[in-house]
C-alpha cells in the first residue's frame, strides 16, 4: 500500500536563518584568514632570504609560527562553515520540491505526483480513491470576505490532520485552496470524510477570530481507475467546487458554535 509521508518538522525560517547565518561566518573567516596570512607574509618577507631558525622557538620564528597556525586553522574553519551553509542550502531545496513555503504543507506538484500514482494504483489494482477541495474565507470586523492567512491555515490544516486516516495526503494548491487525497478500497469509508472535513473545520474556526463567520466550500470527487490525467482531475474537481453552495460556520462571540450552518449564495 501506497503511505503518505508524516508531516515535516523542518522549520524552513529557522534553517534558512541559520544557512545565512554559516555563510556570514564563513565569508567572516575566510577574510580573517587572508589577513592573517598577510601579516605572515609581511613578517617573514624581512628575513628572506636566509629565512627563519627553524630550531628557535622564541622571538620571530615562534610569532611566524603563530601566525601560520592561524591563517591555517582559520581557512580550515572557513570551508566548515561553508560545508554546513551547503548542506543547509540543500536541505531547503529539498524541502520547497516538497512542501509550500507558506503553509508548511505538502505543495502542489507533490499532490499531483502523488494522485498521479494513486491513479497508477487504481487502475492496475481496481481501487477507488476520492479527492477532495477546500476553499474558505472568513469575514473581518468591516464584514468583508478575506482568504485565510498563513495562521488562519495553519489552525485548519492542524486540525484536518487529526481527522484524516494515515494514507490521506493533505496540501496546498492555492493560497485559499486545499486538497485531500483519500486512497481507500472501502467505499463506505467516503461517505464520513466530506462531514470530519466540515467538523474539524469547526474545531479550528471555534479557536480564533471569535464572532466572525467562515465561509467554506468542500467538493468531493470519487474514482477508480477511469481517469488518466491529475491536473485534469484537480480541474473537474475545482468545477465541481464551484457548483457547491457555501457553507457559513459561525462562531459567537465566546468562541462557541451555535450549530447553524447554512448554506449562502
Amino acid at each position: 500500500m501506497v503511505t503518505s509521508p508524516k508531516p515535516t518538522s523542518v522549520d524552513p525560517t529557522k534553517v534558512e536563518e541559520r544557512y545565512l547565518s554559516d555563510l556570514k561566518l564563513s565569508r567572516l573567516s575566510r577574510f580573517a584568514a587572508l589577513f592573517v596570512t598577510g601579516m605572515f607574509l609581511a613578517w617573514i618577507i624581512p628575513y628572506l632570504p636566509s629565512g627563519l631558525d627553524p630550531d628557535a622557538y622564541t622571538g620571530p620564528g615562534s610569532l611566524a609560527l603563530m601566525l601560520s597556525v592561524l591563517a591555517v586553522g582559520l581557512a580550515a574553519l572557513s570551508v566548515a562553515y561553508l560545508l554546513r551553509a551547503s548542506r543547509r542550502r540543500e536541505m531547503l531545496v529539498a524541502w520547497s520540491a516538497l512542501f509550500d513555503e507558506s503553509t508548511g504543507l505538502h505543495n502542489r506538484q507533490y499532490f499531483l505526483d502523488r494522485l498521479d500514482l494513486e491513479i497508477a494504483r487504481a487502475t492496475i489494482g481496481n481501487h477507488s480513491f476520492r479527492v477532495f477541495l477546500l476553499q474558505a474565507t472568513r469575514q473581518d470586523p468591516g464584514g468583508q470576505l478575506r482568504r485565510l492567512n498563513r495562521d488562519d491555515l495553519s489552525a485548519v490544516a492542524a486540525a484536518l490532520r487529526e481527522n484524516l486516516g494515515p494514507y490521506d495526503t493533505l496540501a496546498s494548491l492555492r493560497p485559499d485552496e486545499l486538497a485531500v487525497l483519500a486512497p481507500s478500497v472501502v467505499p463506505v469509508v467516503f461517505e464520513h470524510t466530506e462531514e470530519k472535513l466540515y467538523g474539524a473545520l469547526r474545531g479550528a474556526f471555534k479557536q480564533a477570530h471569535k464572532g466572525q463567520a467562515w465561509k467554506v466550500r468542500i467538493a468531493g470527487n470519487a474514482l477508480s481507475g477511469d481517469v488518466s490525467d491529475p491536473v485534469r482531475l484537480i480541474d473537474d474537481t475545482r468545477e465541481l467546487l464551484r457548483d457547491v453552495a457555501p457553507i457559513v460556520l459561525a462562531t459567537d462571540g465566546d468562541g462557541a458554535d451555535p450549530g447553524s450552518r447554512t448554506a449562502a449564495a
